[in-house]
């Protein structure tokens, strides 16, 4: 969830000399022998508005958003105070728990009380502008230390603004006064306005690359009375861009208890253990990134394409998309762990027979991960292509005393004797073939990619979402070919 942050502060430095030694005379001025002396910028409270300028400040900041503040800072570069300009920022003033002390301490509370009080939103602008300064320092000085100290904080709480830092050209220069020896002076420092060169500078808050993630994101989906938990993930790695994706259906829906010692939840999300089924990938041809932002492009027909702008080091909102998956503008990726992707195996070479010409059947098995064992076969040539699943129940399920009876009607795969007594399966309306990829489609449009590696084997090389109405197909799961006898 993306945090709505403040505006900040910072901090400057200044000098002021005070006088030193000799004696002191009754009306508080300062005599020295043969030493000069400097008087230091305002030595005594002034009252504004209500608010108490504090004594012996050397410079004054101004940080804006919506929230305006003024910091107040010594010779030494500590806050003496802070001020709440605006009435935003009266509102939120009473939430800064660190109002004077060192810069760091300071800054940091003021954007805790400011993000509590919701007035910044991701790249903001934060203005920083020197007000008031001694005539013996720095402006630029002054506006690094503050702007560098600002952006810190932001990058603490991950959120991308951008920071301006101003010198504006009727800054106030507060002036100081040298005397000659043996001459008293005043307490009190002149002031005048001086004119300055205005001056602007920009610092965007900056992330790693895109690429040194994978970017997730998962929403829990309810379907026909069914409810499931869809993961998709945006992976950047070098030649091989592509979109996962993948659904898991509620682990204590999905595992029987007896099963749950060996089989464990997938994951969590959302307060629920989930478990995860099926599997695949969409190649894309595009990750294009330019300021924070992500362009992340797809070909073929549908011409996929999301738009993703960092809002944290690991985070990242959707601006657009047109990906057909329940995805939309405002949902936040998360960026994780890149998981090591194999090269991809070379082309098997040799000319094969088109699959629908081979008449039979292409046959395939596998453990799913509910305990049952499910043959698959697939139909790709004549007038009804089809997909055909037997689904096999453990013996090891069955009450022991009926086992003896049920065992010869089994099948061993694994050294596991199965009960084939269910079954599932439905047409294969569109096959597409381009060179040892098979694309097939099923009557809800789902698609399932087959790589052929030899004339009578080719293996799952990506698969949608409950292909003809199943999960759990794996990806690298062989099929063999079987003609008809």
């Amino acid at each position: 969830m993306k945090r709505f942050v403040a505006v900040f502060m910072a901090m400057l430095l200044v000098t002021a000399l005070y006088a030193c030694g000799g004696n002191t005379d009754d009306a508080g001025s300062s005599t020295t022998g043969s030493t000069t002396s400097t008087t230091a910028a305002t030595t005594s409270p002034t009252s504004v508005g209500g608010f108490v300028k504090p004594a012996g400040y050397a410079s004054v900041v101004t940080v804006t958003i919506n929230p305006q503040f003024r910091l107040y800072l010594d010779a030494a570069g500590e806050v003496l105070a802070v001020e709440p300009v605006n009435t935003d920022a009266k509102g939120v003033a009473d939430k800064i728990t660190v109002k004077a002390g060192a810069v760091k301490a300071v800054v940091e509370s003021l954007v805790t009380a400011v993000n509590d009080g919701g007035f910044v939103k991701e790249n903001a602008t934060v203005d920083i502008a020197v007000t008031e300064i001694a005539d013996t320092v720095s402006a630029d000085a002054v506006l690094t230390a503050v702007k560098e100290a600002a952006v810190d904080s932001f990058e603490a709480i991950e959120v991308a603004v951008e920071v301006k830092t101003t010198v504006p050209s009727d800054v106030t220069t507060i002036t100081t006064t040298t005397t000659a020896a043996g001459t008293t002076t005043s307490t009190e420092a002149a002031t005048t306005t001086t004119t300055k060169t205005s001056t602007t500078t920009t610092t965007k808050v900056s992330y790693s690359a895109f690429k040194k993630y994978d970017w997730q994101f998962r929403v829990i989906v309810e379907q026909e009375g069914a409810k499931f938990c869809a993961t998709y993930t945006l992976i950047l790695q070098e030649g091989k861009l592509r979109i996962g994706t993948s659904t898991a259906s509620p682990y204590e829906e999905m595992v029987p208890p007896e099963y749950r010692d060996e089989e464990k939840p997938s994951f969590s999300f959302g307060g629920i253990d989930w478990y995860e089924g099926a599997g695949g990938f969409g190649s894309m041809t595009s990750a294009v990134e330019k300021n924070n932002t992500l362009t992340f492009t797809g070909d073929g027909d549908l011409k996929l394409n999301i738009v993703l702008v960092r809002t944290g080091e690991t985070t990242a909102k959707v601006t657009a998309t047109n990906l057909p998956f329940p995805i939309k503008v405002g949902d936040v990726f998360n960026g994780i762990t890149p998981t090591p992707i194999q090269d991809e195996e070379p082309e098997p070479e040799g000319d094969y027979t088109p699959v629908a010409e081979k008449g039979g059947a292409w046959m395939g098995g596998y453990k799913a991960k509910d305990g049952t064992y499910r043959l698959v076969t697939l139909v790709l040539c004549g007038d009804a292509p089809n997909l055909d699943m037997a689904i096999g129940d453990p013996l090891s399920g069955f009450p022991e005393d009926v086992q003896p009876d049920v065992k010869p009607d089994c099948e061993e795969y694994g050294g596991e004797f199965y009960y084939f007594g269910r079954g599932d399966g439905g047409a294969i309306p569109e096959i597409a073939e381009n060179g040892t990829t098979v694309e097939i489609r099923d009557e809800n449009g789902s698609k399932m990619y087959l790589k052929r590696t030899d004339e009578n084997t080719f293996k799952i090389d990506g698969c949608s979402n409950r292909f003809a109405g199943m999960e759990d197909f794996p990806n690298d799961m062989v099929f063999t070919f079987a003609a008809e006898q």
